[in-house]
């Protein structure tokens, strides 16, 4: 057999193989050389599925008279000129192929109107022998491309499309992925002249973040965004935004799930993989994860010439993308983690005991435990009240240690919000078991710690010990070294951590802002939200999503900073002992001094357990 080039038809009918698979596969590239017009509307009208009819109309810049003829050709494209343009490819499309393949195999009219000329003309082509025929037309500013008897003349491939509501319901599919990806285009579907689906575009005056939640609701349901973490983080030039759904309400069947990369619909594996890590300690074998994800990075570092379809990518950093995605999504499942153990509305808020005694028939804390405990519920999808230390009432914290010491010792090896519900935001961490410390001291036994205190039990009785406090007291004769320039060195956190502020904690950042950046942080605001990326090098080894909060919250409450007081608080945190050993073997230093009950004055308050177990 001897070699020879392809007739042209034949060469447009084998790319219309890779190109154009079913009706969604037209639908598709229509609409996506619809947002690449620049429209802002979008109609879609469906008949038989997409056998009969498929007809999408944009209001987008559209295309002049002398063009149209050459958009219908095989490699002819407006959005790559060279291949610098393939290396950072900011369009949906860019081959060049769609429009030829399309109108290869079905009956093509495209019709369309650039703002500049003062009449609409539309091209034909019938699929047979290739040739366009151009013609004057009435239609408003945009463009409408109208396919008709699609794969007529291909009969091999017209017999494997499916039924008619199977076709359409992969095209309703598509509109929604697509309609998610662009929350500020409005989308029409309809299907035999009904109107299937409707959405609207959002509001411009919001953000983004806004903006996709609301397309989200629409799209998925408003349950969906209220069941979900919804977290965005930032790495150089690689930004994410995503939805992760509370744990307990996956399903294992038909799972949202949506990811998008410069508002591309993908279904990349990198991706995918990510997500399963981030969800794989929070999920039965049963369940899937569900999740909305945003990517944004620059065009130039990631490769959308894949795929014929484009829906793979390959990323030029993809170990700092999958680690970001992993990251992002595990700092957002512990939202869930802690609200599946939510104090019972009595304890929720940190309020006197006496004014929820007042308000109810007085029981004995274990009635109360026992009324609000039979039968555990999660609260998943509520997120968490975050509660700063200075904002948990003393009597809160009373009730929580009388509560936990009024059991048997075995029971101390119990998570205190078994017993009480304590808010888990409030950072109460129940130790191991509680026990002697003969090799440090044999007075003393701690119950357990609440960021800066502990509640501890000395000869008998049960104590406050203010951690801060504890370790000022022993500063003099046990100094510490100052942090050195290496340690105060800023370094990047590889998930920047929010930090919601109030009002005036807000006044207070900005009047301190240059402070606190020659302290070793890099920090930025957006809307109420501190967005640490840098801390200094010796605090990113902590639990940041823990103590960055706490330590601005101390920041913050000072009636002044400078660096030196910024410095001399992050020397003080740092050195503030949070383990159980190092407590004892502070508080064995403490008793060793010669003015101990002084000093034990100003470090320790005691705490009345009979006195509460009376009152209540």
């Amino acid at each position: 057999m001897t070699i020879k080039i392809l007739p042209p038809q034949l060469a447009n009918q084998i790319a219309a193989g890779e190109v154009v698979e079913r009706p969604a596969s037209v639908v598709k590239e229509l609409v996506e050389n619809a947002l690449d017009a620049g429209a802002t509307k979008v109609e879609i009208d469906i008949e038989r599925g997409g056998h009969k009819k498929i007809l999408i109309k944009d209001n987008g810049k559209g295309i002049q008279k002398d063009q149209l003829a050459l958009a219908l050709s095989r490699h002819a494209t407006s959005k790559i000129t060279n291949i610098s343009d393939l290396e950072a490819i900011l369009s949906l499309g860019f081959r060049g192929e769609a429009l030829a393949s399309i109108s290869s195999v079905a009956r093509l009219t495209m019709t369309s109107k650039p703002e500049s000329q003062s009449e609409a003309w539309s091209a034909i082509a019938e699929g047979l022998d290739m040739e366009v025929d151009v013609k004057p037309a009435a239609h408003p500013n945009g463009t409408t491309v109208e396919v008709l008897d699609l794969f007529f003349n291909t009969p091999a491939r017209r017999k494997f499309l499916r039924a008619e509501k199977t076709e359409f319901s992969h095209i309703e599919s598509l509109i929604r992925r697509i309609a998610m990806s662009r929350p500020d285009v409005s989308f029409v579907l309809q299907h035999n002249n009904k109107v299937v689906k409707r959405y609207r575009a959002q509001s411009q005056t919001e953000d983004k973040v806004a903006q996709q939640s609301a397309r989200i609701a629409e799209v998925i349901n408003a349950q969906f965004v209220e069941q979900s973490s919804i977290r965005t983080a930032q790495y150089d030039n690689i930004s994410i935004s995503i939805w992760a759904k509370s744990p307990s309400e996956c399903k294992s069947v038909n799972p949202a799930q949506y990811s998008f990369v410069n508002g591309r619909m993908m279904r990349d594996k990198l991706i995918q993989h990510a997500i399963r890590q981030a969800y794989s300690s929070s999920l039965n074998s049963e369940q899937q994860p569900e999740y909305v994800l945003f990517v944004e990075l620059p065009a130039n570092e990631v490769d959308v010439n894949v795929h014929p379809a484009k829906h793979e990518v390959r990323f030029h950093h993809s170990r700092l993308l999958h680690d970001l995605i992993v990251g992002t999504i595990q700092e957002g499942l512990t939202d869930f983690h802690q609200v599946q153990q939510t104090a019972p509305e009595w304890l929720a808020e940190p309020q006197a005991l006496n004014s929820v005694i007042a308000n109810e028939k007085p029981k004995t804390l274990s009635e109360k435990a026992e009324t609000s405990y039979s039968n555990p519920t999660t609260f998943s999808g509520l997120k968490p009240k975050q509660h700063s230390v200075d904002s948990v009432n003393p009597s809160l914290f009373e009730d929580a240690s009388s509560a936990l010491l009024n059991t048997p010792h075995a029971e101390y090896k119990k998570p205190l919000s078994d017993k009480v519900g304590i808010d888990s935001s409030n950072q109460i961490k129940p130790t191991s078991q509680v026990k002697s410390v003969s090799d440090v001291s044999s007075d003393f036994s701690i119950v357990f710690t609440q960021l800066r205190h502990a509640l501890i039990q000395y000869q008998n009785e049960h104590w406050v010990i203010d951690l801060s406090e504890l370790f000022d007291s022993n500063s003099n004769s046990h100094s510490t070294s100052s942090l050195t320039t290496e340690q105060l060195k800023p370094a990047p956190l590889l998930v920047p951590i929010r930090i919601k502020l109030t009002e005036a904690e807000l006044i207070k950042f900005k009047a301190y802002e240059q402070e606190i950046l020659a302290s070793g942080f890099d920090t930025k605001i957006h809307q109420h939200y501190l967005i640490i990326k840098q801390v200094p090098t010796f605090v990113r080894s902590r639990s940041n999503s823990q103590y960055l909060p706490e330590l601005f919250s101390e920041l913050l409450k000072r009636d002044k900073l400078t660096t030196g007081i910024i410095t001399n608080i992050l020397n003080q945190t740092d050195s503030i002992p949070l383990e159980q050993a190092q407590i004892l073997k502070q508080l064995h230093i403490l008793k060793q001094s010669s003015d101990f009950s002084i000093k034990w004055s100003l470090v320790a308050k005691p705490v009345d357990l009979q006195q509460l177990f009376k009152t209540l």
